[in-house]
């Protein structure tokens, strides 16, 4: 295969403050993100630009350490969405050119050069990348609306730092499982009747060990760690309060108010991992959108856009404002430990602007925060 050429399609603006760093990539025609993640603690992001030549144009662009921004075109297909490597490599899933065929094949980012184009292509798996286990980089998928259909798990395995093979396999009932890896296990968290299924299974779908939790409130939003042999912590919303159901591994659960935001929750998207017991969650409702971040048993900030041009911490008051009155946010990546990445672009009166694309990198500060032993 051939390697990815650098491109320069962008007008680059870069504002660095006490809040953090804000770089706005800015197109002519219009763009549409695609993936992100975290890479070799910067971020990485997948970019379908419009062009006068073409309908679009996929770019990647690396953010380094460094405050360095790489561009490259993509020239292999199109639909891309990101996997690493357990030794931290990108690598991605992409669909060929072919309006004939609906598949996809799993290639590096980078050093192309290294390797051969695969010869077959797999049916696209529609699941998300969750993080590595072993030498496995596991993706899962669930459908929501069918409690009969069993969520599906993807592991990818690697070899010498290359793809080896794909193992698809389905995952016993109940279905619309969490899904957390730490400490080396898979774990899984789902709703059945009034309790909650905690699970653990191997690469191959295998249950390995489970136990039954009574839950104080019934729903459970999004899980933050899961564990047989220390604590769990699993978020949960009532209307616009926020708790935290803590377990221990004796099974005893314990009721942890946290926050309220006077106005009722939406959505909230999975936990992303961002550094030791450091968590943090995007959400949305009918007043806007935000994300929260939990460092042990502590919320230690809540942004919120509802009433400022930007988000306001409303545990401190500080606002960090932005020229945007609208943002949608696409995506929280990890980078450095305990730093993440906030992806946004802008919203219109009623539909998206494209053509800008804006990412916050900040750090958290973790040292007055309660952890769990």
């Amino acid at each position: 295969m051939e390697s990815l050429r650098t491109v320069n399609p962008f007008k680059i603006s870069v504002v660095n403050s006490s809040f953090g760093r804000v770089t706005t990539f800015s197109t002519e025609l219009g763009q549409t993100l695609k993936a992100a993640v975290g890479y070799r603690e910067g971020v990485l992001f997948a970019t379908d630009i419009k062009d006068k030549k073409h309908p679009f144009s996929t770019v990647f662009v690396h953010m380094d350490t460094e405050g360095a921004n790489h561009a490259y075109l993509e020239t292999d297909g199109i639909m891309p969405s990101f996997f690493l490597s357990p030794e931290g490599e990108a690598f991605m899933s992409i669909e060929p050119y072919d309006p004939d065929k609906d598949m996809e094949i799993a290639i590096p980012l980078f050093n192309r050069e290294e390797v051969e184009r695969p010869s077959k292509g797999s049916r696209p798996f529609l699941g998300d990348f969750v993080g590595n286990f072993k030498t496995f980089a596991i993706l899962y998928d669930v459908n929501p609306w069918d409690r009969h259909k069993p969520d599906k798990m993807l592991a990818i395995e690697f070899k010498n730092g290359n793809i080896k093979k794909r193992n698809q396999v389905k995952i016993p009932l109940p279905t619309n499982n969490s899904i957390r890896i730490q400490d080396e296990q898979i774990h899984l968290l789902a709703l059945e009747g009034e309790k909650w299924l905690h699970r653990s299974i191997d690469e191959k779908g295998n249950i390995l060990r489970e136990r039954w939790i009574n839950p104080t409130q019934r729903f459970f939003a999004q899980v933050l760690c899961l564990s047989f042999e220390k604590e769990s912590h699993i978020l949960q919303i009532n209307e616009g309060m926020l708790f935290m159901q803590i377990v221990s591994p004796e099974g005893v659960t314990e009721d942890q108010f946290l926050f309220d935001i006077q106005d009722p929750f939406y959505n909230t998207w999975p936990a992303v991992l961002v550094g030791p017991d450091t968590y943090v969650v995007k959400f949305n409702n009918e007043f806007g959108n935000g994300w929260f971040t939990m460092v042990g048993r502590e919320l230690v900030e809540f942004y919120y856009s509802k009433g400022v041009n930007g988000y306001k911490n409303l545990i401190t008051g500080e606002v960090f404002e932005m020229e945007m009155q609208e943002l949608i946010i696409f995506e929280v990546v990890a980078r450095q430990e305990n730093a993440y990445a906030v992806l946004f672009y802008p919203y219109g009166n009623t539909q998206p602007k494209k053509e800008q694309i804006i990412v916050l990198e900040r750090s958290v500060d973790t040292r007055n925060a309660a952890t769990a032993d």
